[in-house]
């Protein structure tokens, strides 16, 4: 509780980004210090533009972080029945018993929650991951290949993270 209300707040990193976006809608650039020397702190552009409708829709301040959170869980859950798809179609046989423990497992991995629900990026990062490799395995086995969504998807990694290019 600040000031007698309840706040939510994310991990200092997501904070760091939550502010870059807050000044860019407030009508200043893309910069954490309003003051001073700029500050460069972000390597995560698409998930930095991903926070910019909680901004520009007016959520109340104390709850930005929350909502950003909720933004997490989505991916997270997309990333299960991602998963589970991905289980089903080349692993399982389509039998419902093989692909529990997978998603038991994803769902259950501690790091991957808890850094998504503290805003930051691996909840997308990991669905992003998952869908190339859905994507791959469906093109290696006999589906047309989708060079359309492998492109979309290696866009959209390197713009969450350069890193994401190796995958």
């Amino acid at each position: 509780r600040v000031g007698g209300q309840r706040t939510f707040v994310l991990a200092d990193d997501a904070m760091i980004s939550m502010t870059y976006v807050s000044n860019l809608v407030e009508g200043h650039v893309l910069n954490w210090a309003l003051f001073g020397s700029p500050v460069e702190g972000f390597t995560h552009p698409l998930w930095v533009f991903l926070m910019v409708p909680i901004h520009v829709l007016g959520v109340p301040l104390p709850y930005t972080s929350l909502v950003l959170s909720l933004f997490s869980l989505a991916f997270l859950c997309a990333n299960l029945v991602t998963t589970q798809r991905l289980i089903a179609s080349h692993f399982a046989g389509g039998t419902t018993q093989r692909w529990w423990p997978a998603i038991l497992l994803t769902g259950g991995y501690y790091s991957l929650s808890y850094w998504a629900l503290r805003g930051m990026e691996s909840g997308l990062q990991a669905l992003l991951v998952t869908l190339t490799i859905k994507i791959t395995l469906d093109s290696a086995h006999g589906e047309r290949p989708r060079y359309v969504a492998f492109g979309i998807l290696a866009a959209l990694g390197g713009l969450l993270r350069l890193d994401m290019l190796i995958v």
